[in-house]
């Protein structure tokens, strides 16, 4: 049985595509892992409920995907969003500190890590799935 429901947004679709593997790999049935063809899907999905968390990579000057983000943060508010990103700059961590996304992870970086953060902010974590990780805070 499913219990959370996780979406991807990202402009690059390999990395959407490994990430969403990688994740569902170690999630299992703990959730779902979707990747999003765009944003107008994600807040579809998002207005019905389908979203327990959003993950989003805003990518290298991505004005388009940070007002997106911005509109995810104010229309959805409830749902916790996870900044996955290549392209780490202190003006890229201030904006996403200004959208108030819950974890912000910069690239490269192991998919146990990403499903670690995952776990924490979906109150899935026991002891088994406990390890040290080394994230980048905002």
């Amino acid at each position: 049985m499913v219990l959370h429901q996780i979406a991807i947004l990202d402009k690059d679709s390999t990395a959407a595509w490994i990430t969403q593997r990688g994740l569902q790999g170690l999630l299992q049935e703990e959730a779902e892992v979707v990747v999003m063809p765009s944003f107008d899907v994600m807040c579809e999905y998002c207005s019905q409920g389908r979203v327990d968390l959003a993950i989003v990579d805003p990518g290298p000057q991505g004005r388009t995907m940070s007002n997106a983000l911005k509109t995810l943060r104010l229309d959805y508010r409830h749902i916790p969003v996870l900044v996955l990103t290549a392209y780490d700059t202190p003006h890229l961590r201030s904006q996403m500190r200004d959208f108030t996304v819950q974890e912000y992870l910069a690239k490269p970086l192991d998919l146990r890590e990403v499903a670690h953060v995952v776990r924490n902010i979906l109150g899935l974590n026991t002891l088994a799935n406990m390890h040290p990780r080394h994230m980048t805070s905002l």
